[in-house]
Formats: structure tokens, sequence, C-alpha cells
């Protein structure tokens, strides 16, 4: 959970819920009343849980550091930022308006169809081939 002494909360708990961690069994549910999934991560391999946000058409905005800002499109499903420009984020959050938030809700699970079990064969596929041919 989120101290209620630090700076951000102090600035924004009138207009933003902090949650802090959310146990899986309660987190489908939690994204259906959201519109913003926020994700902060300093270093994390994948972070499913962007990709359940995304297809319950919450917009995702997500530090670079986490593999899953490789599925955010900046504008199209949400936003990526760089760990130290917590200012971008505050600036695309109070910045955005309702219509262009609920194109980009739209815009969420509709960025995710292209990655089937199918397209992951072809790009380990690829890479296995490619590696093939830079070693022959």
């Amino acid at each position: 959970s989120y101290s209620k002494e630090s700076e951000y909360y102090k600035r924004y708990c009138d207009r933003c819920v902090f949650h802090g961690h959310i146990p899986h069994s309660n987190m489908l549910e939690e994204l259906e009343k959201n519109d913003i999934v926020i994700f902060p991560s300093l270093a994390d391999g994948f972070g499913f849980s962007v990709t359940e946000a995304l297809l319950r058409k919450n917009i995702a905005i997500c530090s670079k550091n986490a593999g899953v800002s490789e599925l955010i499109v900046d504008g199209e499903n949400g936003f990526t930022y760089s760990i130290g420009e917590e200012d971008k984020v505050i600036s695309f959050l109070c910045g955005i308006t309702r219509q262009e938030l609920s194109i980009l809700q739209e815009k969420a699970p509709e960025s995710l169809r292209k990655y089937t079990w199918d397209e992951y064969n072809e790009q380990v596929n690829f890479a296995v081939n490619r590696v093939v041919n830079i070693q022959n």
C-alpha cells in the first residue's frame, strides 16, 4: 500500500485511488471498476496484470522497465515512460479528456488480438533462424 505521507498521495488522493497490492482473486473485479492502470515497475519480467487490464478496456501507463511495456503503443492503448519521468505520467493523466480516454479504452483489448500462439511461434522461429544464420 501507499504511504499517506507521500507527496504524490497528498497531492492526488482526491482524484486517484491508490490501491497498492491487490490479491489476484480480487484483480478482475477491481479492473472492471477502473479506466486506467499504472504499472510503475522498476524491474519486471512481464507483468500479466497489464494484459488483464487491457482486455478489460483499461488503458495502461507502464514504465519502460517492465517487459510488458513492449505491448504498449503510446497513444493507442496507453502510455510508457522512463523511471524518473513521473511528471510525464501526471501530465498525461491531467491532460487526457473523457473522449480521448474512451477512444483508447476501445482500442486497448484490440491491441492484444495480434498476440496469438501462432504469432508467438512465428517470432520464435524467426529469432532462431536469425541466430542459426549468423552462426553459419
